[in-house]
């Protein structure tokens, strides 16, 4: 028997540590990071980060660039992506994380990425949202299409890490997809005897029983399609193990689904050697059925080996890395929001493609985020989401955010002059909005503008306070409301 794999370490971090500075991103690296001892003073802990850190820059681990192509980094999309999302950007190479040094110490900066990096060695990097598992879950339900309202709590998935969490969600989701497919078969030839012959005469029984048996009955074998039980068992086991974690709660049809290939599964639980050799099924390379392949193989990150503590490819760099845009889950989080809350005369198209000096040699293309149309008017607004930080605070809407929302709101104002009315950028939030703060303005800050500017935010539950998602849905009622109110002023 192999020996087990050591039990991995951990260096935790959140998104966007770019953005902060040096001391502000080591110091968010060093309060989450769990390996080093917890009783050790400040100093010792840190030292023991610089150096796990400096170890990661000199095996050349990081940076960490996806879009390339010897990645060996999984980049994880919903189906949805490319329709929301503009295709070009599929070639795009991205930057997820690198290590920093300063003075001789270390901090991971980070990107717009959140998941699991598997750097070898027993080591992982998580980089987390930086924000509520209740408002994560929210998101990732709104990107895989459920808008049911459901108990969600932070309890329900805090003990498993953002690799589960994902991994989970997606499988749902494609699992979702194939159901709408038939079950995967093969043919089975069946063996019988009786005065009926089915198929072809059982040649060998005939000749040794049929001839000197007294009930002149004739052996035959006949084919058959039937499940294939190993693809049943092994995603009847992973949907059963959301379920148990809680996540399995998130999805109204998950249930369904579980007794569904309960009624048809073997009864027994699939074996280690069923789950890893589970997509060479011959019947996969069927194009009817190669839709099962996406799930499967998420099933099988489920029940290999969760958060690869123990997997026997824990020492291989690369080998499980999961990543998430999250600048994507919240563009796709807040479209499905204003799609299902706003009036029906708001037409929301996401990531229109805008064309500057077109045909000219420095000709630029881009992509506002939201463009909402109302049908009736012809009003015109512009929204741009950000998954960054808001404290309501000077330095926390930057600069760069504002040019390229103005300059969408000049291309728009020249394309439909008085019919543009204003723009908006939309930032998740930890607090409210100070009851002194300022948060809409008149475009520019020219008053003799009839188009207005405003930053908008939903703010995160207090899990200190609340447990349950109901504080989620009123904090995304305010956001309805205000927006309500700065695109429809005169109702």
């Amino acid at each position: 028997m192999a020996p087990r794999a050591p039990q991995i370490k951990k260096l935790i971090t959140e998104i966007n540590t770019q953005f902060y500075s040096f001391k502000k991103s080591q110091d968010i690296l060093l309060n989450n990071t769990a390996f080093a001892n917890p009783n050790a003073d400040n100093k010792k802990k840190k030292d023991s980060l610089n150096k796990k850190c400096e170890e990661i820059s000199k095996s050349r681990l990081l940076p960490i660039v996806i879009g390339t192509k010897n990645s060996r980094f999984l980049l994880q999309a919903f189906p949805s992506y490319e329709k929301f999302r503009r295709k070009k950007e599929k070639e795009e190479e991205r930057t997820v994380c690198g290590i920093v040094s300063e003075y001789g110490e270390y901090t991971i900066s980070t990107n717009l990425y959140i998941g699991v990096i598997n750097l070898g060695n027993g080591l992982q990097l998580e980089i987390q949202t930086g924000y509520s598992n209740i408002l994560l879950q929210r998101m990732l339900r709104y990107c895989l299409g459920y808008y049911a309202d459901t108990n969600i709590t932070d309890s329900a998935s805090s003990s498993h890490s953002i690799y589960a969490l994902m991994t989970q969600f997606m499988f749902l989701d494609s699992l979702k997809k194939v159901f709408t497919i038939a079950i995967p078969k093969k043919y089975n030839y069946i063996k019988d005897r009786s005065y009926n012959i089915r198929g072809n005469i059982d040649i060998q029984n005939f000749v040794a029983r049929d001839l000197i048996a007294f009930d002149k009955k004739i052996s035959y074998i006949y084919p058959q399609r039937v499940e294939i039980k190993p693809i049943i068992d092994v995603l009847h086991e992973a949907i059963k193990k959301c379920i148990i974690d809680g996540v399995g709660e998130l999805s109204p049809d998950a249930k369904s689904y579980e007794l569904q290939l309960k009624s048809l599964s073997s009864g027994r639980k699939p074996s280690k050697t069923t789950v890893n050799n589970i997509l060479k099924e011959k019947c996969l390379n069927n194009s009817l059925y190669d839709a099962y392949k996406r799930p499967l193989q998420l099933a099988q990150m489920l029940l290999k080996d969760e958060d690869l503590d123990y997997s026997e490819d824990s020492n291989r760099p690369g080998t499980g890395s999961q990543l998430i845009d999250a600048s994507f889950l919240w563009e796709l989080y807040l479209y499905n929001l204003m799609k299902l809350n706003l009036n029906d005369n708001w037409e929301i198209s996401a990531q229109s493609e805008i064309h500057l000096y077109e045909n000219a040699f420095f000709s630029k293309t881009n992509y506002p985020d939201f463009v909402l149309k109302n049908s009736s008017n012809g009003d015109i607004y512009i929204l741009d989401a950000k998954f960054k930080k808001m404290n309501f605070k000077p330095e926390d809407v930057d600069n760069k955010d504002l040019q390229q929302l103005h300059s969408y709101s000049y291309y728009y104002y020249l394309q439909y002059g008085d019919r543009f009315k204003g723009a908006g950028l939309i930032y998740p939030s930890k607090e409210d909005s100070p009851a002194n703060t300022e948060r809409c303005r008149s475009i520019l800050g020219l008053e003799d503008s009839s188009a207005r500017f405003c930053i908008f935010s939903i703010k995160d539950v207090d899990v200190l306070k609340s447990e349950n998602i109901e504080e989620l849905r009123q904090n995304e009622q305010i956001f309805i409301d205000d927006l309500e109110s700065f695109i429809e002023p005169n109702n």
